[in-house]
């Protein structure tokens, strides 16, 4: 079986990045996208998490919020619990064979960087 997301947005603000209990570095983005109907904008916005120490590293030092990306990866749908009442969370998870594209960032001599980068993917999701 095979499922891939593809989704394209704006950063709703800069890349978050952790380092997990068992020291792999984790970047979560806030992406939004936007489908129209009727003249009406709807906004959707999807959490996307990146793994691999390389695409960490690019998005944490060049993405910034307001930025246009096309990211691929999988959807995963995570239980929790708060206060004895089950929620779920559905993200994006981006792995070593995932992609990120730059579509509109922002220019290299303003502190951005050229749109042309691509990121090493070669390490491994720790799942």
């Amino acid at each position: 079986m095979f499922s891939q997301t593809i989704v394209a947005g704006r950063l709703g603000q800069d890349p978050k990045i952790r380092t997990t209990k068992g020291g792999k570095k984790v970047a979560t983005l806030s992406l939004c996208t936007s489908t129209y109907s009727k003249g009406k904008e709807y906004p959707e916005w999807h959490t996307v998490s990146a793994w691999g120490e390389g695409l960490v590293k690019l998005m944490e030092e060049r993405l910034h919020k307001g930025d246009l990306i096309l990211v691929t990866g999988q959807n995963r749908t995570r239980p929790w619990e708060k206060n004895g009442q089950k929620h779920y969370s559905t993200e994006v998870v981006m792995g070593p064979h995932d992609s990120l594209k730059f579509l509109d960032v922002k220019k290299a001599e303003d502190g951005g960087h050229p749109p042309d980068t691509e990121p090493d993917l070669d390490d491994e999701i720790p799942f």
